[in-house]
């Protein structure tokens, strides 16, 4: 059952017990949630539910049946290993052919079925989208220059490799109808389908897809391909780009426009027949389809005269009243009907194209009528900003002599819900105007316009955010302009938009310390944000096994993002290093907001103690008493309800003296099943590590060892593979003898508080603990004798899984080791290793690069050579 290693006694008793569990439970919404969250190495469990779909009546009604056919495919998803990358471009360094690894290029960007539990809802359950939710997508973006094929030559490879990325796209296209809903919204999901750099709100510089799941990875190389193509064999590439004209797929059109803007690859008629046809809503939408946009402005100039001529007549017919919100007048619509249209005649004139007569006529009315539009400075000044589309600001009127007039009507409009109307339009005036605005709130009567305050303070809240506001051109008159406004209004408009305002202190609150009105307004805050907290609950659902489903990352990101979470952020931001205020909350004002902080409620007050336990030695520094008080006493005494407050600790790690009072309290929660196993991971790191340095330095154990070993043998593999991580991480610390380390501590946990157990040995633990050896050093030997017993047969794909890489010194790419230098001893436990991590069974996975492994132990005993388990491995190689 398990690749490489065949099923354990354990996995069979497993898999019989979830079966006689699951009988007459798969049409429950309960089980979906159960299996959507089975890890890959939950192998047992999966082949239950397969067992009862293939073996057992009745099979389920629908829509349960589709449901479980999504979920066994998402299954069936191959995996591919992290070594695979490294393993490619170290081949390719070495001059493999380029065509060995299409393969390899495709499993990066190939965009996988992942399924997960689906939000409860009331009411019967009619689709599968009551059961599960599908997405569809690659994780990361991946270049040419990321993998080291940027300067490869070979046209063959490219051709092939173009050739497979299309019937990717292909497959995953249609993959995503099937799936159908959010799945093909999420595949057509890409700010541009070449690679891109964008300005990003904070003003710099990044690919807008650089975070989005989706088909992003895959279009972005296939075009990245495709132009590299061109500069090897332009007529291949060209019969690649004509084709993406014969799919209707907006990303195939949109891969053209893109590809058309090189003369090289689309001739101008083949430019001109894409522009005069192609449909309206491809035509206009600048957001949707900016690569149309790009390509019209871009290549006008060339059209024939006859293209051109029909293409102003296109643009001067403004785009089609359907496009806009239905609930827009006529007099609203037609206005933004014809800036759109000047929008793009002035694109076309800065993209090289001569105006004609009828466009000049146009133009002069246009302006006669007192409407006017920003200037474009190129092609695409506007696109250029992925996150602020100009089109927003067009939608209704904000044209006043004196912009105190234009208050009243921002205020209406931003009182709008509907995502794309007014609401919109005015939030990017008042964004675009910030000065003039602050001024007009300024001269006002005071708290009169309190939404337009909101979308400034929203505003100024993304431009603040990593800035030095005292180095940033005024940035910081403009918070203090913000700050009188918020004094002034009352306590009903400061609620009705506390979570834009907490945001707002998020980011200005360590630039505006000094002023005490900070402070005021921040007690005025918390109230509505732990009430605005408390209405989106960290803990939303309860899986089949009982436990909270991602409860931790999700306290740990409501923490951080939540109102509450944003206030506590603007009190740590002004917090002092204490080498220089040893004692902070002795002022009046901190002091007032640290214990205003811990009278919230509910979820509120989790997030609170998540956040105040993440910085726990610097509050046990700064005020002792209190912080065991508040803080260490709460945690140690945490009840069902209260443990994922642990993940602080989990994500962080505490000091000896604060383990001192939690330590034994941790080890029982982390062995425990009530936190996610990655929290308890790291609780186990935590664990570790204190044992270790006491061991280290002849101290009695904070922790006693025969509670961390059974925190070991209960907690499960994802702390026993922590644990073994730590155990490496130890003998690697900066300035430490990996030998004195290995001897004085690592040896020691590994022979007396390591448990013994048989069923506790997995692969993944064993590909864990393989590594270990590596980090030791000189020990090596000594220590593959400790871990030999715990390692059973994993998935090693390359020598990386043991330990054998290295980094040489300035170079961007990881760098293979040469084999080692070794001694007989060293040999013998390398070959003793490698034994023992390989399987016997038929396609058991061994390291692509044993050889060298090999190598090293011949050249260090050649005796070793004639050892039955040398020749097995050295079979493995030459097949």
């Amino acid at each position: 059952m398990r690749r490489g290693s065949g099923a354990t006694i354990l996995d069979r008793e497993i898999e019989w017990a979830s079966t006689a569990f699951l009988e007459g439970r798969l049409a429950e919404k309960a089980t979906f949630d159960w299996a959507a969250g089975l890890s890959s190495d939950k192998v047992a469990e999966r082949n239950a539910i397969r067992t009862l779909l293939n073996y057992r009546d009745p099979k389920p009604e629908e829509p349960y049946r589709t449901a479980w056919f999504w979920v066994c495919e998402a299954w069936d998803e191959p995996s591919w290993p992290d070594e695979a990358r490294l393993e490619m471009t170290e081949a390719l360094q070495r001059g493999v052919a380029p065509l060995t690894f299409v393969r390899h290029v495709i499993e990066l960007v190939r965009p996988r079925l992942t399924v997960e539990p689906a939000p409860r809802r009331k009411g019967r359950i009619t689709d599968v989208s009551r059961l599960i939710s599908l997405n569809l997508g690659a994780e990361d973006l991946v270049s040419l220059e990321d993998l080291s094929l940027d300067a490869v030559p070979d046209v063959a490879f490219f051709s092939l490799l173009a050739n497979q990325l299309e019937g990717e796209l292909r497959y995953g296209m249609a993959r995503s109808a099937r799936i159908g809903g959010s799945a093909v919204y999420l595949a057509n999901w890409i700010e541009r389908v070449y690679p891109a750099q964008l300005v990003d709100p904070n003003g710099g510089f990044s690919d807008p897809d650089e975070y989005r799941r989706g088909f992003g990875p895959l279009v972005k190389l296939l075009h990245q391909v495709v132009a590299k193509l061109f500069t090897l064999a332009p007529n291949a590439a060209r019969d690649h780009v004509q084709g993406w004209l014969r799919y209707p797929d907006a990303l195939f059109q949109r891969l053209w426009a893109a590809a058309a803007r090189n003369p090289g690859l689309a001739t101008i008629a083949e430019v001109g027949t894409f522009l005069r046809t192609v449909d309206a809503d491809r035509f206009w939408s600048i957001g949707h389809f900016p690569e149309i946009t790009e390509l019209r402005g871009r290549r006008f100039a060339e059209l024939t005269a006859d293209d051109q001529v029909a293409i102003e007549r296109r643009l001067l017919q403004t785009p089609p009243a359907a496009l806009f919100l239905r609930r827009l007048s006529k007099s609203e619509r037609d206005p933004a009907r014809r800036s759109w249209t000047q929008r793009e005649l002035r694109r076309v004139e800065v993209g090289g194209g001569v105006p004609s007569e009828a466009v000049k006529a146009w133009t002069a009315d246009f302006a006669a009528n007192g409407e006017t539009y920003t200037t474009l400075t190129s092609v695409t000044s506007d696109l250029d900003n992925a996150y602020n589309f100009p089109w927003l600001a067009e939608i209704g009127a904000y044209d006043a002599d004196d912009i105190k007039d234009v208050l009243p009507v921002l205020e209406r409009d931003l009182a709008e819900t509907d995502y794309g109307g007014k609401a919109e339009a005015a939030a990017s005036y008042s964004h675009a105007h910030a000065d003039d605005v602050l001024e007009a709130l300024e001269a006002s009567e005071p708290g009169r316009y309190p939404r337009v305050l909101a979308s400034l303070a929203e505003w100024e809240a993304r431009r603040g955010r990593g800035t030095d506001a005292h180095a940033a051109g005024g940035l910081d008159v403009r918070a203090r302009k913000v700050l009188d406004a918020l004094v002034r209004l009352s306590a009903a408009d400061l609620e009705a938009s506390a979570s834009a305002f907490s945001g707002w202190l998020n980011v200005w609150a360590k630039h505006l310390a000094a002023d005490r009105r900070i402070w005021v307004t921040w007690m005025r805050l918390w109230p509505t944000a732990v009430a605005l907290s408390n209405k989106a609950p960290v803990i939303v659902s309860v899986s089949a096994s009982g436990s909270r489903e991602d409860r931790n990352d999700r306290l740990a990101m409501e923490a951080l993002n939540s109102p509450a979470g944003h206030l506590i952020s603007a009190l740590f931001s002004v917090l002092p290093d204490l080498t220089v205020v040893p004692h902070p909350f002795e002022g009046e004002d901190l002091r007032r907001v640290r214990d205003a902080a811990f009278t919230a409620t509910g979820d509120a007050r989790l997030q609170v103690l998540h956040r105040f336990l993440s910085a726990l030695e610097y509050m046990r520094s700064a005020d002792p008493q209190w912080t065991e008080v508040n803080l260490l006493r709460p945690l140690a005494q945490a009840e069902h309800q209260d443990l994922e407050i642990w993940d602080a600790i989990a994500r962080r790690g505490v000091s000896p003296e604060s383990l001192k009072i939690i330590g034994p309290r941790l080890v029982m929660v982390a062995r425990g099943g009530s936190l996610p196993a990655k929290t308890r991971a790291g609780l186990a790191r935590t664990a570790t590590y204190a044992v270790l340095r006491n061991l280290k330095d002849a101290e009695e154990p904070i922790i006693p060892l025969a509670d961390v070993q059974q925190m070991l043998r209960l907690g499960g593999d994802q702390v026993r593979i922590a644990s073994a991580r730590t155990l490496k991480d130890f003998l690697l610390a900066k300035g430490a003898d990996p030998v004195t380390q290995f001897t004085s501590a690592v040896e020691t946990f590994l022979r007396q508080v390591w448990p013994a157990d048989q069923t506790l040995r997995t692969g993944p633990l064993s590909d864990a603990l393989a590594e270990l050896p590596a980090a030791a050093g000189a020990a090596f030997p000594a220590a593959v004798a400790a871990v030999a017993d715990f390692i059973v047969p994993f998935d090693a794909w390359s020598l990386h899984a043991f330990g054998f890489y290295s980094k040489v010194e300035g170079s961007e790419g990881p760098r293979r080791k040469t084999a080692p230098s070794m001694n007989r001893d060293e040999a013998a436990s390398w070959l003793d290793l490698l034994d023992r991590s390989i399987g016997r069974s038929e396609g058991a996975v061994y390291p692509r690069d044993m050889a060298l492994a090999l190598d090293a132990i011949s050249s260090g005993d050649k005796a070793l050579m004639t050892d039955p388990r040398f020749q097995r491995l050295v079979s493995l190689v030459r097949k």
